[in-house]
């Protein structure tokens, strides 16, 4: 029973880095020829979130800091600055996991955009004081409010696509 645990876990750690690589490579490809008008949302942010909010057991930190750190090198964001932040934030929310038991999609809403909020003012203050030049507040609300958006539909495609459901303490396994 161990042994399908452990392998279910590292099934769903490698489906996590390939979506995560997916993402990314999305990213990297030139589809839009034009400057978009509306930033697109931290899909890999919004990822991270939802899976630990449902199982902290799957994402570990190295994994998370690993894979943002990642995106950070090829998004060419300052380096390990948002890896620190989304690792910060996702520790608050794994703890917050372990405790509580299965959340209204309501609330989870509002913990996780407190968490985004402060995830992107802490990066805004930390830049603004190393005198790093940053895209207009505008844009970073625009990103902000469409991280949020699509955090509603990441949460949902976990559960139903890729079976991610909320983890229970006590079996290890899935609840029903």
């Amino acid at each position: 029973m161990a042994e399908r645990a452990n392998f279910q876990t590292w099934v769903l750690r490698a489906l996590f880095l390939g979506l995560v690589l997916a993402i990314l490579l999305h990213g990297l490809l030139p589809l839009d020829v034009g400057a978009p008008r509306i930033p697109g949302p931290d899909l890999i942010l919004c990822l991270v979130l939802a899976w630990v909010q449902r199982r902290p057991d799957v994402l570990t930190a190295p994994l998370i800091a690993g894979t943002i750190l990642l995106a950070d090198f090829l998004l060419m964001r300052p380096p390990g600055l948002w890896a620190v932040l989304v690792l910060i934030g996702s520790e608050v929310l794994r703890r917050r996991a372990y405790r509580a038991e299965a959340t209204p999609i309501v609330l989870e809403m509002g913990i996780v955009t407190v968490a985004i909020a402060g995830m992107m003012i802490a990066q805004r203050l930390i830049l603004t004081i190393l005198f790093v030049d940053q895209p207009p507040v505008t844009a970073e609300m625009l990103h902000f409010l469409t991280t949020v958006a699509a955090y509603p539909v990441v949460a949902v495609a976990s559960v139903y696509v890729f079976g991610i459901r909320a983890h229970t303490g006590d079996d290890g396994g899935l609840r029903t």
